[in-house]
């Protein structure tokens, strides 16, 4: 019945002119229908009235071009043995073009895809989500290790979690064909784990079972790896071109239960990423550690959360957080020396103590060794963007949006990387998808820099706004605005008369730079500090992820000309790094021992 659909939708797209003429040339009477210019009676419709037929007839041509194109949009079509994500990452480049993920094009589904939804836990208390939780996430780190196979990332793939959608519906939104589900009871000494694949086009259930075991790390283990090649197997036997390859079994992780119980615990707990999530995975860690102290994958995400907590909070010092950290990773790789998660932490690690010539091998041994798991991605391009290197870094942070576009977080920094090489639209597009995920960060301050840029002074406004009223500044906001607005001439008086204004509502000037230097609460963003003047907020030792946010357009040119910005690069470290292994986009060398950034 297609044809028909498309047949009335064309009649009706083709009937609306002619209403709009009828509209116009004729008007309802007391006497029936007459041409507008013999009408004499009373009217039902004013000559206004015509105009509003006439604009909703035009409306409705618009609604009923949208329904035309709706029904004839090409359909999905299924291909087996490509991998959309791969081929599209391997691909990736910074030129202008927008994300694909944000102007939404008709995406080809891989016949040979899988989604590992979060099991439902069945549990009496219903108390074990986290564990169910782990169960899902380990079975797709095993499938991810399946030739052939695409998977869809663990953020994308538990945001329908609680919700109600079908699984055909969920497989559309996902770009995925087929969709695995099941639940988790753990009871006493016993657990049942419950799993079935179906095939999301005609949500037919191409395999199922049910396993009821001792409660152990061994026997969990043995499940998960049971149903990775049970999965394998089923898709082989409809997808027999797709070359499916289970390469290698998943040891258990620790044989310690309790530990393996807090480490689950710590790797799905809820939340928004701040000071106390970070606080409370490092307390789990901890306990993990200490009661297994061979558990090596507890040891590299302890290692991970000392070195980022002094950038979520200034009162932990950077150096003494990197040597707890240094020696956390490094008990990790004596226990698992081959662990390319583990080397990607200890990049980081290494970038946070300004060491960047150790942290690159590390960090390009993680994308080598886990090529799919976008956090590989992500701290390679981060590291990238700090250094300044905003091109290089552009393919692996798009990459990380690409493996994981529910996460906020790679939208806000590949933003910040697309502001930073000067593409303004891209920057613009990826920065207001991680508003939308709800990741705010410094995304407000870059948005509202780059609206102020293009002249949409309502957009600027609002943005800067929004960010005062979360640093509890909402009461300096307009005058944050007019400081970056005037003109040039008046920018002297203006800033003045911000500092007064602030005095006068309660507002200490020493105190608010004091803060602003240490990336605390109470501060004015250290871009708004540079453009009133005091660029000596720069010239502190920051945590290494401040550096990512340099490069952008809210520091801008001016801020990195400032003597303030050459200290805060000569206490990073990062002037002799250029000068070994090549200048940043934004800077040059000036003689034998200064520098110049745009």
């Amino acid at each position: 019945m297609d044809w028909f659909d498309g047949m009335v939708v064309a009649a009706l797209i083709i009937g609306f002119p002619v209403a709009i003429l009828l509209a116009w040339a004729y008007e309802l009477t007391a006497e029936g229908v007459k041409r507008t210019e013999a009408a004499t009676g009373e009217t039902t419709y004013t000559s206004s009235s015509r105009l509003e037929v006439a604009i909703v007839a035009g409306l409705a041509i618009v609604i009923g071009m949208g329904v035309w194109q709706q029904i004839t949009k090409p359909e999905t079509v299924h291909i087996a043995g490509e991998n959309p994500a791969a081929s599209e990452a391997s691909n990736a480049t910074g030129s202008n073009a927008a994300p694909a993920l944000l102007v939404a094009p008709v995406r080809l589904v891989n016949a040979a895809s899988i989604a590992v939804l979060p099991f439902a836990d069945l549990s009496p208390d219903k108390d074990q989500e986290y564990f169910s939780d782990g169960i899902s996430e380990e079975i797709l780190n095993v499938l991810v290790g399946v030739d052939g196979l695409s998977v869809a990332s663990r953020t994308s793939a538990f945001r329908f979690k609680g919700e109600s959608k079908s699984i055909p519906t969920i497989a559309s939104e996902l770009k995925v064909a087929h969709v695995l589900e099941g639940s988790v009871r753990k009871a006493g000494e016993t657990i049942r784990i419950t799993a079935q694949l179906i095939r999301a086009e005609d949500d037919v259930h191409l395999w199922s079972d049910t396993y009821d075991r001792e409660l152990t790390v061994a026997s969990i283990f043995e499940i998960q790896d049971d149903i990775a090649e049970q999965i394998v197997a089923s898709l082989s036997e409809t997808l027999v071109d797709a070359g499916l390859t289970l390469n290698s079994r998943v040891a258990p992780l620790i044989d310690n239960f309790d530990a393996y119980e807090l480490y689950q615990q710590a790797t799905n707990l809820g939340g928004d990423l701040n000071k106390g999530f970070i606080l409370k995975q490092i307390d789990l860690l901890e306990q993990a550690t200490a009661i297994a102290p061979g558990f090596a994958e507890a040891w590299s995400r302890l290692a991970l959360y000392y070195s980022v907590l002094p950038g979520w909070s200034p009162e932990y010092d950077i150096d003494e957080m990197q040597v707890k950290a240094m020696l956390a990773v490094e008990k990790s790789l004596a226990l698992k020396p081959d662990s390319a998660y583990a080397m990607s932490v200890r990049g980081r690690i290494h970038a946070s103590s300004k060491n960047w010539a150790a942290a690159m091998p590390d960090l390009q041994r993680g994308v080598e060794g886990l090529p799919y798991e976008q956090e590989m991605h992500f701290n390679l391009g981060l590291v990238l963007l700090m250094q300044g290197y905003a091109k290089d870094s552009l393919a692996h942070l798009k990459i990380a949006t690409e493996l994981d576009p529910a996460n906020g977080f790679n939208f806000m920094f590949y933003g910040m990387a697309l502001a930073a090489d000067g593409q303004l639209d891209a920057a613009l597009q990826n920065l207001a998808q991680s508003y939308v995920l709800d990741y705010r960060g410094s995304v407000e301050l870059e948005l509202a820099t780059i609206h102020r840029l293009r002249g949409d002074r309502d957009a600027y406004r609002y943005a800067v706004a929004n960010m005062m009223e979360r640093a509890n500044y909402a009461d300096l906001a307009e005058y944050v605005i007019q400081v970056r607005l005037s003109p040039e001439e008046d920018r002297v008086q203006v800033i003045e008369r911000f500092w007064q204004v602030a005095e006068e509502l309660g507002y200490d000037q020493s105190e608010i730079l004091q803060r602003t230097a240490v990336w605390g609460e109470g501060g004015i963003a250290f871009a708004d500090a540079v453009a009133f003047g005091h660029d000596e907020v720069l010239a502190v030792k920051w945590p290494s992820a401040a550096l990512a946010f340099i490069w952008g357009t809210a520091l801008g040119s001016d801020g990195r000309k400032t003597d303030g910005f050459k200290e805060m690069m000569r206490i990073a470290k990062l002037p002799a790094y250029w000068r070994e292994n090549g200048w940043p986009d934004k800077c040059r060398p000036a003689g034998d021992n200064d520098f110049v950034c745009d």
